[in-house]
């Protein structure tokens, strides 16, 4: 997460009662959520062999559960996962201008995958999920579609966006800030890479804290001075 999940809390007073996670790979935010206390968490992994890992993993473990679907618009489409050399560029949609951008990173295997809405997996589950983190490359808004009226219950989505086309048919972050709009979603926080990626936080307008461009402002700081010299040199005579 390019947004970590303490700048989450102190800038944006992220507090969930429960954690869809779409894209699980290894579960790497685990040791953050569990330190956050956020629980429980539900992760959704679309390369059946690492889902499986983590079945295994949180068998028997209290609020950690984990699903094997690759979540988007529809249920029981045909779908081609493409496997990377690096796994964590692994999509349902093939490399775009990733080949450009990250031209290390390559396509290993393809999978013969079926899709899932999220609605539909989350049938029959008495929690109520208020943060949704979407790592999905590329096919955000697409399970974002996929959640239905679901998207409701929801208080904050933290996404991976796009403004290049890293892979065929992926929807750009002002496509995701037009589809959310209507449910009252703001995006208030963006951090991009010079790749054309990054990630972005969308609150509910009854969610936004006070003073969110401060918040903000202090939040890009933050992050500005743990990067580089000159910021890490101006903390350090601050402190």
């Amino acid at each position: 997460m390019l947004i970590s999940v303490r700048q989450l809390e102190r800038y944006w007073a992220v507090r969930p009662k429960g954690v869809l996670h779409v894209g699980a790979h290894e579960a790497e935010e685990l040791a953050d959520y569990q330190a956050a206390k956020w629980t429980p968490v539900l992760w959704v992994e679309g390369l059946p062999d690492k889902a499986a890992e983590l079945q295994k993993r949180f068998r028997g473990t209290a609020n950690q559960s984990a699903i094997s679907a690759v979540a988007w618009d529809s249920d029981g489409e045909s779908l081609t996962m493409w496997r990377t050399n690096n796994e964590q560029s692994s999509s349902a949609l093939p490399l775009g201008t990733h080949l450009v951008e990250h031209p290390e990173v390559r396509v290993i295997e393809e999978l013969s995958v079926q899709s899932s809405r999220l609605d539909t997996l989350l049938q029959g589950s008495a929690h109520r999920f208020d943060f949704i983190n979407l790592d999905i490359q590329g096919a955000e808004l697409r399970a974002l579609q996929g959640l239905g009226d679901r998207i409701r219950d929801l208080r904050w989505i933290y996404c991976e966006v796009n403004k290049k086309p890293l892979y065929v048919g992926a929807h750009l972050v002002s496509e995701i800030d037009a589809y959310l709009a209507p449910f009252d979603f703001r995006r208030v926080d963006t951090y991009m890479t010079p790749h054309g990626w990054g990630d972005a936080l969308y609150v509910r307008a009854d969610a936004v804290p006070a003073l969110p461009r401060l918040r903000s402002a202090t939040r890009r700081f933050v992050t500005w001075a743990m990067k580089s010299r000159a910021g890490r040199q101006l903390s350090n005579i601050i402190r």
